[in-house]
Order: structure tokens, then C-alpha cells, then sequence
């Protein structure tokens, strides 16, 4: 679309167009935004231009005027960096909106450090699949001060009407924690029990049909059973990405000083390894079947790792990592499906 016709419409910068944040911005696009969009990857770039964005050379560039910008990017050092390039773009009251899953403590650093320049940091966190946010149908989990979110709060309206304010800068991102780890042990929970009912003989979708009408039910249900007992392990999102928020959450349980249940470590473990090889195979926690006296090996590596205090996780996952280092053969069908 030529320049005047983008600048006629409200605009908006967005710098990271990965699965989430090329969602945002067809999301926002459809609803009659002009997107000025960067990312380092130039595929990315050619689709977010064929989609109706208009993509620039530098991420500087998304700055128009004292319109906002999204952030949607790998982590808070990523974030950092943007920043530098970002910055000397910005004027007074440019509003800045992270939707990163970052580390919420350097989140509140950054946006101390631009609020002298009257740039206003806030983070936006998403919970929900890409899928979820391009329908509108995902959560914004915001951390503003009250003015700051009454400033994005119609921007944030038109990716999602489930926009929550849920306290000051860098509280989104504790909030997204707390949703992955809920949601994370969820889809576990429902694999083991799918996979217990499997032993047990039992008809899977009937089990299914149980679990949704009782007590025992939650929304995983409805987007990840069907795929577990058909066995349909095709990854809907990057299993990096999520062993990233799983150590986001580690790490912020051990700065308060408060033990999270120690299956996480077992998941952190299991999943650090699988993602050595470039195929996750099938010893993924909790499924082991088809399994072999290396997978039993790792088994008994995990149980080691629930056993120890947290202070010891950092050196029995690298004791793991360097046991899955060696050549291994290639085994089974990935399972990421399982928690993805």
C-alpha cells in the first residue's frame, strides 16, 4: 500500500513478526491499521508485506510520529537491544507496548530508565495460541501505570476485548508466568491421564467425554485432547519458547524464595535435553512408552532431579544435557504435540 494511503489510517509500529507477532499484526491490519513492521528474518518481512504491512529496513523505522509500538520479541535481552535502536526515534510520550515474555524484573529497569525522556515502557503479555490472538480471542495481560493503560487501551481493544489490567509495569509478565505454569501442568495432566486411561483399556473418548462433563474439566481439553489420542504430534508453537518461559519461572520462584513443585524440574530437564537434537523424540515427559535402557536412564536421571533442592537443578540439568549429548539413534515420532 503506497505511503499516503497508510499514513490516511492510524498507525502503529510493531518489531518482531514471529508466529505471535505476525498474528498481531494481520490482527490489526484486518481491523484498519497501517503496521509498520520490522524483523531480521526476511521471509518474515516478505510475508508481513504481503499480508499488507509495511516493512522497513531498520527497526528505528516503525517509529512514525508519537504513534505506539509493539514489541514481540524472543526474550528481554532481545527487548534491550531494540531499545537502543528504537529510542533515539522516539519522542516525548511515545507509548512502547511489549508483548514479550520476558523477565519482568529488567522490564521494570527499562522503563525506569526511559520515563526521564517521557517514554512510557508497558508490557502486554498474550495468553493464547497466534491462532488465538489473530481471531481475537486471546487474553492481554497488562502491566501499566493507570494512565499509561487508558493511553493503549483502545489499541489493546482491537487485538482482543479480554484486555486486563492487572497491576504496574512488568506485572503482565508475572501474570503470564503464573498462566504458563497453570496451563503448562494442565496439558501434562491431561497426557498422563489420557495415557493411564490408554493402560487401563479404556475407550479415550469416552474418557474425554467424561473428563469435559466433570469436575476434572479445563479448556485443554478442547484444544489438545483430540490431538493426543489421535496422535497427532505436529508442534503448533516452538518447544524452545516454552522451555524458555518454564526457566523464567524457575528463576522467579527461586528470587522470592518460594519452591515450585518439583515435576517442573523434571520437565526442564527432559525438555533441555530433547532440545538438543533438531527432531524431539519420544522420551518427553510423561510419556515413555517405546522406550529403550537409554530412556530409562533418563528416567532415572528425572526422579534424581525431583529428589534434589532447587539449588542443586542448575548441575543435574547440565548432567543431563551432557548425557543427551552423545550420539544417540534416532528414535520414534516426536511427541511435542503432547504439550503444544
Amino acid at each position: 500500500m503506497p505511503r499516503d494511503q497508510q499514513n490516511r489510517r492510524p498507525s502503529v509500529g510493531l518489531v518482531g513478526l514471529g508466529l505471535l507477532g505476525s498474528a498481531l499484526a494481520r490482527r490489526l491490519i484486518h481491523r484498519g491499521y497501517s503496521v509498520w513492521g520490522f524483523d531480521a528474518d526476511p521471509a518474515a518481512m516478505g510475508r508481513f508485506a504481503d499480508a499488507g504491512g509495511c516493512a522497513v529496513s531498520r527497526p528505528g523505522d516503525v517509529v512514525i510520529a508519537d504513534n505506539p509500538v509493539i514489541l514481540c520479541l524472543p526474550d528481554s535481552d532481545v527487548v534491550e537491544r531494540v531499545l537502543q535502536q528504537l529510542v533515539p526515534r522516539c519522542r516525548a510520550q511515545t507509548l512502547l507496548i511489549d508483548t514479550t515474555t520476558g523477565t519482568p524484573q529488567k522490564t521494570q529497569q527499562m522503563a525506569a530508565t526511559l520515563l526521564p525522556a517521557g517514554i512510557e515502557l508497558i508490557d502486554a503479555s498474550v495468553l493464547g495460541s497466534s491462532r488465538q490472538a489473530e481471531d481475537g480471542d486471546a487474553v492481554l495481560m497488562v502491566g501499566a501505570s493507570r494512565p499509561a493503560f487508558h493511553r493503549c487501551q483502545s489499541l489493546l481493544k482491537q487485538i482482543s476485548e479480554n484486555v486486563i489490567r492487572v497491576g504496574e509495569v512488568g506485572s503482565g509478565q508475572q501474570m503470564k508466568l503464573v498462566a504458563n505454569l497453570v496451563l503448562g501442568l494442565n496439558r501434562a495432566v491431561l497426557a498422563e491421564g489420557l495415557q493411564f486411561a490408554k493402560k487401563q483399556g479404556l475407550n479415550l473418548h469416552a474418557v474425554l467425554e467424561v473428563l469435559k462433563a466433570g469436575a476434572a474439566y479445563s479448556r485443554v481439553m478442547d484444544t489438545k485432547a483430540l490431538k493426543m489420542i489421535s496422535e497427532d504430534f505436529n508442534p503448533q508453537a516452538r518447544l524452545n519458547q516454552h522451555l524458555k518461559d518454564v526457566r523464567l519461572i524457575l528463576d522467579q520462584a527461586e528470587q522470592s524464595r518460594k519452591s515450585i513443585c518439583r515435576f517442573l524440574n523434571c520437565i526442564e530437564t527432559c525438555w533441555n535435553a530433547s532440545a538438543r537434537w533438531d527432531t524431539v523424540t519420544r522420551t518427553t515427559v510423561p510419556s515413555f512408552e517405546h522406550g529403550n535402557k537409554r530412556d530409562a536412564d533418563i528416567i532415572s536421571c528425572l526422579v534424581s532431579v525431583r529428589r534434589q533442592s532447587l539449588a542443586n537443578r542448575n548441575r543435574m540439568l547440565a548432567a543431563a544435557v551432557r548425557f543427551r549429548s552423545r550420539p544417540p539413534q534416532r528414535m520414534a515420532t516426536s511427541r511435542a504435540g503432547d504439550f503444544r
